[in-house]
């Protein structure tokens, strides 16, 4: 099922260029898409931030700190178990 993104949580996934290992601050954000909102623009910011968390489209590597969410790849060895192999 595709998830749907509003269009301030585009934005904030727009600020990471595509670059996985670029690790974007809560201030930065902030001071990028905080003209928006009249009054606690931190407070709003961080809970979309959270929200793309925990959708899986951003990684939170420490408080305050995100990252786009890298999906890791099982290779075929790590799927299948060795002793597996010998069951037949």
């Amino acid at each position: 099922m595709q998830k749907k993104l509003y269009e301030s949580q585009k934005e904030i996934i727009h600020l990471f260029e595509g670059d996985y290992e670029r690790i974007l601050t809560l201030t930065d954000i902030c001071k990028s898409l905080g003209g928006k909102y009249y009054t606690n623009a931190a407070k709003y910011i961080s809970v979309r931030c959270s929200a793309l968390v925990k959708a899986k489209f951003l990684e939170r590597t420490k408080r305050g700190h995100f990252r786009l969410y890298q999906v890791r790849r099982q290779t075929i060895e790590e799927t299948i178990d060795n002793n597996q192999l010998s069951l037949f």
